[in-house]
């Protein structure tokens, strides 16, 4: 199976979009969880990736932060690079933190966009 992720424009209004995704295969660490919430979240040119969410809501969360390679190394297939060159990273996370991890994201500076995808395992 594979997984696509799609290229659509982001919301003006909103950094936020619940877009679809075709099914696909889910990596095994979220195979239990029945749906994830992944984050496509572009970052600034200046940002700092790794801080793209603290330590403590990493774990709190358990929240998976992936670069592109990684996010395909995991399981996730059809990333392809951003056309616009921008920093992105990849967030799985369990569907009851995901409006957590997203006023986390919201709450930013370094986070330009994000798209929210829901996939079911």
């Amino acid at each position: 199976m594979n997984h696509a992720f799609f290229e659509d424009a982001l919301d003006e209004e909103s950094r936020w979009w619940d877009g679809p995704i075709d099914p696909g295969r889910i990596p095994e660490d979220y195979s239990q969880m029945g749906t994830i919430k992944i984050f496509e979240v572009y970052l600034s040119a200046t940002s700092d990736p790794e801080t793209i969410l603290s330590e403590e809501v990493r774990e709190e969360t358990m929240a998976q932060v992936m670069t592109d390679a990684e996010a395909s190394a995991v399981g996730f297939q059809g990333i392809a690079p951003d056309p616009q060159g921008r920093a992105r990273r990849w967030i799985a996370v369990a569907p009851g933190d995901a409006g957590f991890v997203q006023s986390r994201l919201d709450a930013n500076p370094d986070v330009v966009g994000y798209r929210g995808h829901d996939v079911d395992s």
